[in-house]
């Protein structure tokens, strides 16, 4: 029954599609900005679950021997199983054409995209539990088709531990300037901000990034889903803030 959501995988894949894609035509005259090693992971991951997901559906033995349910043919059930692993197979050809174009826009992979991925290695999960279960009740044998599909839950579980940890492509709002003060404005005290619009942010000279170099990068802009769910991006602004040791 896992099977049946290989396609509901795959909707949502267009979806993502129809969300990531514009967004990497709007940016493609930009710079390269995301490390290479993240973008070669993204695409050999794509390109080796593609290849096991291919390789199941050519080698598996088990639509002859599947259980049938009451009231269905073998040759429906059969069917019902070709159909929901070509739809993986087709979305799995789908995510490494868009890791390909990710990597050639120089950007790490989309936020809609990372967390398709972390549903796929879910699935993965729950597939490796019921493929254990059957192996070891003696089910199904330890042959090829089995040790593909462990090989494909391993590297979804990587891909999965990837999205879950790769950070965004620095954007514009990552090296983003602080607005000039209103005239207006009566000057803030320091460390206090001016009211309603007070901003932790650096003054406009030190956050420029220097000729030739980066400049200072809003580490909120560019976190990771487990980045922003344990706060680790604070890390670097609690360490500068902390007081310094007495001294002895």
């Amino acid at each position: 029954y896992l099977a049946l959501a290989q396609p509901l995988l795959l909707l949502l894949l267009l979806l993502v599609l129809a969300v990531r894609v514009p967004a990497l035509l709007r940016s493609a005259g930009g710079a390269d900005r995301a490390p290479m090693a993240l973008r070669a992971v993204n695409v050999v991951g794509a390109a080796l679950l593609f290849a096991g997901t291919v390789a199941e559906l050519v080698l598996d033995p088990e639509q002859d021997r599947m259980d049938v349910p009451p009231g269905y043919s073998q040759g429906a059930v059969r069917g019902l199983y070709l159909a929901c692993g070509s739809c993986g197979a087709a979305a799995w050809a789908c995510v490494l054409g868009l890791a390909l174009f990710e990597a050639r826009c120089g950007r790490n992979a989309g936020r809609s995209t990372r967390l398709w991925l972390m549903l796929s290695a879910l699935l993965a999960c729950l597939r490796f539990a019921s493929d254990v279960e059957r192996l070891a009740t003696g089910s199904a044998p330890l042959d090829g088709v089995a040790r593909a599909r462990l090989g494909v839950f391993a590297v979804s579980a990587v891909v999965g531990l990837v999205a879950l940890c790769q950070p965004d492509s620095p954007s514009d709002a990552a090296y983003a300037q602080p607005a000039a003060p209103s005239p207006s404005a009566g000057p803030a005290s320091p460390g206090r901000g001016s009211g309603h619009g007070a901003r932790l942010l650096p003054p406009a000279e030190e956050a420029a990034p220097a000729e030739g170099a980066e400049g200072k990068r809003n580490k909120e802009a560019t976190a990771s889903f487990w980045s922003r769910f344990t706060f680790s991006w604070l890390s670097g602004i609690l360490w500068l803030g902390s007081p310094p040791p007495p001294p002895q």
